[in-house]
């Protein structure tokens, strides 16, 4: 006795293709393409965008954390007495970064190395590093374009005695907007 298993669907349709069992075949397919599309489109907004910003160097800079804190510490006990200020120029395309500083006694820190990270933070992947020029003694100033109006961070890094034996960081927040009239 012999038994005969027939797909009744196969037989009704005839010899005809589903187009449903395709659609399924293909919708992971589908879906994971558009899921890269999507991602893809994001990345590059997000890459693009200068109000978007990432530290430099976050990992190595969190895994050093003790030493960041004792550099802070060094700073502060060298005792330097440091002032920035901004100045907008008239034609409101660049402003002026003016350093003054003085050691414990008061005395100006001439010849000393500075070095400056600036930044909008409204723009802070726009980040200028730029050194500073000694105009008088103790007295450093350097011409920045201006990206934009707002609050703006400067990172000052000041260097003395060769070699970097005396290192010095600030970070200061000054607002840079348009010039008084």
């Amino acid at each position: 006795m012999t038994i005969a298993l027939v797909d009744r669907a196969a037989v009704s349709r005839g010899s005809e293709p589903a187009s449903g069992g395709r659609f399924w075949a293909l919708f992971p397919v589908i879906l994971l393409g558009s899921s890269v599309l999507g991602l893809t489109a994001i990345v590059v907004l997000f890459v693009n965008d200068p109000s978007v910003s990432l530290e430099d160097d976050y990992y190595r800079k969190a895994v050093n954390w003790d030493q960041h804190q004792a550099q802070a510490l060094r700073s502060r006990q060298l005792g330097y007495r440091v002032t920035l200020t901004t100045h907008v120029s008239p034609d409101r395309h660049t402003f002026t970064v003016n350093v003054a500083a003085a050691d414990r006694t008061g005395a100006p820190l001439s010849g000393a190395h500075l070095s400056l990270d600036a930044f909008p933070n409204a723009r802070a992947g726009t980040t200028v590093h730029k050194v500073l020029n000694e105009t008088a003694p103790g007295v450093y100033s350097i011409e920045l374009p201006r990206v934009r109006s707002g609050l703006w961070e400067f990172r000052l890094e000041i260097s003395r005695g060769g070699a970097g034996q005396e290192r010095y960081l600030e970070v200061f927040r000054r607002d840079v907007g348009a010039p008084s009239p």
